[in-house]
């Protein structure tokens, strides 16, 4: 009996650790609240309690409230499954894993909170392994639920998206090279170039015009437009320096940005 209980400690990778050496990552831990009820539920009930999973780094992948409950029961120790991991977010998923399969589940807005977090990493493209589908399977939720929760997600990505083609396109990059900098097509950066310029003449003619959320970052850009007045004189008085720089031969902002007046097409 012994040698087999020894046998699944090797393979589980039990371990007893100090109550106070154990750490939580509020940032990827997934619940947010604990359950009073509950805890007060598993001190009567320590010694048949499932061990907590920890990472080789004694942070917290779950067992919130059965390491409370041994917190508030004046324990020093409690016996942990270690779990090894590479990161933050391989944690974050094998915690939500675990709260999905056994314990309390997570609420709904702890479920969403997490799900976006995952989300925008997958559209980023820092998540290889996962995809849209995998983090609906993951979070047992429908088609329905994730289209809801990422409809806002997904029109801030895009205006960001949007905002560094248009900061690359005025900086007179080639599409080809925006192209290679973003990882859109250069059909996509012809396209969305042309449809910012239409809206910008639109914003320009009537600054309150409501636009969709993705060329929002457009009505600042025109406003500082609006707001920019140089110095058009045959003689340009300029007394403040450059700011940033105070070496020799440093050129005032307020000079350049003249010239930049000067020499360019207003939007």
């Amino acid at each position: 009996m012994e040698m087999k209980q020894e046998l699944v400690k090797r393979e589980r990778e039990l371990r007893t650790v100090s109550i106070n050496e154990i750490k939580i990552d509020l940032e990827t831990y997934p619940r947010k609240k604990i359950n009073d009820k509950k805890i007060a539920e598993y001190s009567e009930i320590l010694d048949i309690l499932p061990p907590i999973q920890i990472d080789s780094n004694n942070f917290l992948i779950t067992g919130l409230h059965t390491l409370e409950a041994y917190k508030r029961t004046g324990q020093k120790e409690i016996t942990c499954e270690i779990k090894q991991i590479h990161n933050d977010i391989e944690r974050l998923i094998l915690a939500i894993e675990s709260n999905t399969k056994h314990g309390i589940p997570l609420t709904y807005l702890e479920k969403k909170n997490n799900f976006l977090k995952l989300y925008e990493k997958v559209v980023k493209g820092e998540l290889k392994d996962f995809d849209a589908k995998k983090l609906k399977e993951l979070f047992s939720i429908s088609d329905s639920t994730v289209y809801e929760w990422t409809q806002n997600l997904r029109e801030e990505l895009e205006s960001q998206q949007n905002e560094k083609i248009f900061d690359l396109f005025l900086q007179c990059k080639k599409q080809q090279e925006i192209s290679d900098e973003t990882g859109f097509p250069q059909t996509t950066i012809s396209a969305k170039i042309k449809e910012i310029d239409k809206i910008c003449e639109l914003l320009t003619e009537n600054p309150a015009l409501e636009i969709p959320i993705k060329y929002q970052f457009l009505k600042e850009k025109i406003k500082f437009l609006a707001e920019f007045s140089p110095l058009v004189y045959n003689v340009w008085n300029v007394h403040k320096e450059n700011e940033e720089t105070d070496f020799f031969g440093s050129t005032p902002v307020k000079i350049m940005n003249n010239l930049i007046f000067l020499i360019t097409k207003r939007l």
